[in-house]
């Protein structure tokens, strides 16, 4: 696995990932680098930072099943049995010291079904997108530089 396809279940694949703890109640987490309001974040640095994040991630979720799902953002499933991950959510995207970049990590449940499993990544990583523009916020707990922004409900 080289930094570029990161995965915790072997060969990188979207529907493997889609299917690991199948039947199992499970959270979501999307980490995303984002540019600074008013910043240009470098890609190499954007990749570097991504990269850092999925160490920092692997070693205090060590439940959670991980992927890359592009250069600035990572996708992570872990069973809900196994604990809130607002911690993780706060101390990663706090990690983060660099004036460019924005750290935004949203958190909800999803389903056990492997093909609404990725519809719900996917609205929530279009959720994240709509925070810069919209000041809308997905239903999920969205974390930003180690600050609670939104809470659901």
């Amino acid at each position: 696995m080289d930094e570029n396809h990161l995965a915790t279940y072997g060969r990188w694949d979207l529907s493997d990932f889609s299917r690991q703890l199948a039947g199992v109640e499970v959270a979501a987490m999307i980490v995303a680098v984002r540019d600074a309001p008013g910043r240009r974040l470098a890609p190499e640095r954007a990749g570097g930072l991504v990269s850092e994040l999925w160490s920092l991630l692997r070693a205090s979720l060590p439940s959670a099943v991980g992927h890359r799902a592009s250069w600035r953002e990572l996708w992570f499933f872990r069973p809900v049995a196994d604990g809130p991950m607002e911690l993780a959510a706060t101390t990663c995207s706090a990690s983060v010291q660099d004036d460019d970049a924005d750290v935004w990590v949203a958190v909800a449940p999803v389903s056990a079904s492997p093909e609404r499993r990725l519809v719900a990544l996917n609205e929530l990583s279009m959720g994240l997108a709509k925070i810069e523009y919209r000041r809308q916020y997905p239903s999920a707990l969205c974390v930003r530089n180690g600050a609670v922004e939104h809470r659901p409900g």
